[in-house]
């Protein structure tokens, strides 16, 4: 999970905070999200008490403007066949 400021690209603004995100088996296309979101609460709470202080530390992202799509439907069903998820 990372928390970054947005700028004219798409995700490169500088890095403010990362963290892993920890699935368990009995996760599944249901609960991602939810995991991922209370990774996500503690980092953007965080970015928020530094923005207001004017403490805000960026790490550089020297990568290429790339958009991510969400997979499909078909897509997920097709990686949770193969990969033995379900």
């Amino acid at each position: 999970m990372t928390v970054h400021l947005v700028d004219e690209g798409v995700d490169t603004g500088g890095i403010l905070y990362q963290d892993t995100v920890s699935f368990v088996p009995s996760d599944n296309i249901t609960t991602y999200q939810y995991v991922q979101m209370a990774t996500a609460l503690p980092l953007f709470i965080r970015s928020i008490e530094d923005a207001l202080r004017n403490q805000l530390i960026l790490k550089k992202v020297d990568l290429p403007s790339r958009k991510w799509f969400p997979p499909t439907l078909l897509s997920y069903f097709n990686n949770g066949l193969a990969r033995g998820v379900w």
